[in-house]
Formats: C-alpha cells, structure tokens, sequence
C-alpha cells in the first residue's frame, strides 16, 4: 500500500502566500503613484493646449483692448477672441487634481483661462509638479 500524499505541505503554502504579499506590498505604492503622475501629466498638457490656443487666437488678432476670458462667462469677450475658433474641445480636469470651478453654458468649467491687454496668458489651475 502506497501511503505517500501529493500536494502542498502547510508550511509551503504560507511561504508562497507571504511572498505574493511582499510583491504586492511593494507594487501597489509603485502603480498609485504612477497613477498620479500620469494625472499631473495630463493636467499639464491640458494647460499647454489652452495656452496654444490662446496664442493663436492672439497671433491672429494681436494683444486684446480688454482682457480676454475662457470660457466667456459673461459674453464681453472682444471679436475674434471667440472660443470655439481656438478649441474644439474643452478639456476637462483629471481625476485628483482639484480646483474651485466656475459655472458655464450649463456645464461646469474645470479650467480658466484669462489673456491680459499685455500678452500675458494665465490658466487656473496652474502646472503642478
């Protein structure tokens, strides 16, 4: 008679079971923060298209007479400074970067972007690092 088992002893199935917790506890840190770099990446190219759009719009029609705002909250933007001419798309914030958002056509605005009498193009929120 054959009395020899097959299969995993105790001892066994713990070692393997305590290594899988060590890689995971050193994996899981590594993908949030990836996580959250790939956020800040992102709000960051958002931020870089607004800029470029504004630039257009201000090397099509030189520095404006008023300060201009996007999205036109109140309609008092000069001509040639209408936002959709410059974006098709308005970006939206990305999950975990936060700001106090405006209110606009219905929607909620996540950026804003202001471009001054003297060139100066401000978007809120700012680059983060």
């Amino acid at each position: 008679m054959n009395n020899k088992r097959d299969g995993f002893s105790l001892i066994e199935l713990i070692v393997v079971v305590s290594i899988l917790a060590l890689m995971a506890a050193i994996a899981i840190p590594i993908f949030i923060n990836q996580i959250n770099q790939a956020r800040i990446v992102t709000h960051n190219a958002n931020i870089a298209v607004l800029e470029s759009s504004a630039r257009l719009a201000m090397a099509a029609h030189g520095f404006p007479t008023t300060n201009v705002q996007w999205p036109d909250v109140d309609g008092t933007n000069e001509a040639g400074y209408e936002l959709e001419k410059y974006i098709t798309e308005w970006p939206s914030l990305p999950e975990g970067i936060t700001y106090d958002q405006g209110f606009f056509g219905g929607s909620t605005v996540s950026y804003e972007v202001i471009i001054n009498t003297s060139g100066t193009i401000k978007v809120s929120p700012a680059k983060e690092t």
